[in-house]
This record gives C-alpha cells, structure tokens and sequence, in this order.
C-alpha cells in the first residue's frame, strides 16, 4: 500500500529525479527511436507533470518509475499526433470522421496498454 503524501512534493520529485531520470532517459531514447534531444525534454516534460501532480494525489504512486514512464510515453504520442499533417480539405471531407474516431480509439488502446505496462514488475517489462 503507498504511503500518504505527508512530504514535500519537490524534495519526492527530486528524490524520483534522483532515483529513475537516467533510467527514465534510456527508455526514452528508446521511445524516440534515438533522438536524444526530444528524449531529453520528454524527461523534463514528464518530470515536470509529476511535480506538478504530487500535491494533488492523495497517495504517492507506488511505482514512480512506471508513472514517468507511462507519462512520458503519453506526451511522446501527443507529440507525434500534434506534428501529423492535416489532409487537404477535399480528403478531410471523405475521411475526417472515420479518421477521427480511429484515432481516438487509438488513444484509448494506447492508454490501456500503457497503464497494463506500468502495473507490471520492472522484471517483467523487459
């Protein structure tokens, strides 16, 4: 069972920083097909959520590592959904739609996969 947040949510997020940001970069660079750059401010971006997120949880999650990762992987995907091209319009009239509810689907598959990730021991997500 995790423990009530009865810390300071900086000195936990640095305490995590401390703990799983090299590990934490691995996998990312991982996740970026080796851009270490975007993989860096994946690393800031989920580290920045957390810290940001601590003070609203009522317990801290059991498995921090699981939870940057799992944030990180999400950011990753908005990121690559915010650079896709638009269609031009005369397709967009054809395809929006389906296009649209296949991707939110997508979403809703990628999120489940990722939360199923992260409740897994870290042995087993290799």
């Amino acid at each position: 069972m995790a423990a009530i947040i009865t810390h300071d949510p900086a000195s936990l997020a640095r305490d995590a920083f401390q703990d799983h940001a090299a590990r934490l970069r691995r996998a990312c660079i991982r996740i970026t097909s080796g851009d270490a750059d975007a993989a860096d401010d994946l690393v800031q971006d989920a580290f920045m959520q957390y810290l940001r997120r601590l003070p609203l949880m009522e317990q801290r999650p059991e498995n921090p590592f699981g939870y940057l990762l799992v944030t990180a992987r999400r950011l990753h995907v908005k990121r690559i959904v915010g650079r896709r091209e638009l269609p031009s319009e005369d397709i967009a009239a054809e395809q929006g739609r389906e296009d649209t509810q296949r991707d939110a689907l997508a979403r809703v598959e990628l999120d489940a996969v990722c939360d199923a990730v992260a409740q897994l021991c870290p042995r087993q997500r290799r």
